[in-house]
């Protein structure tokens, strides 16, 4: 699945419409009046704003191989959603959005 597919599927589970503009941006309205760009895979403030609305929880830890520390996102019933591993200290932040999205994508494909 590509980016594009992932944040549309992430829309959907926060129940916002995004649209691109001509160079392939996503925007979203907010409040029903601004419209913003919108794309949590490379903005903190998009990423924690879709977890808030998701009611995600993030949480870090060593991975069970031993290989490096690990991000998990589960839901309000502890499901783990999507979890992601951190190669290098430098990728925290992505590898957080990253598994923020791949969360709400998870819940937006299972939507009916």
């Amino acid at each position: 699945m590509n980016d594009r597919e992932l944040l549309e599927l992430a829309a959907k589970a926060a129940g916002r419409e995004v649209w691109t503009d001509i160079d392939g941006n996503l925007y979203t309205t907010m409040n029903d009046l601004i419209e913003q760009p919108w794309n949590p895979l490379t903005d903190d403030g998009d990423a924690l704003r879709l977890a808030v609305a998701l009611k995600l929880s993030v949480t870090q830890m060593p991975s069970e191989d031993g290989d490096g520390p690990c991000i998990f996102v589960s839901d309000e019933k502890s499901t783990d959603l999507a979890w992601e591993e951190i190669e290098e200290e430098i990728e925290r932040q992505s590898a957080m959005r990253l598994a923020i999205v791949r969360a709400a994508a998870e819940i937006g494909r299972n939507m009916k």
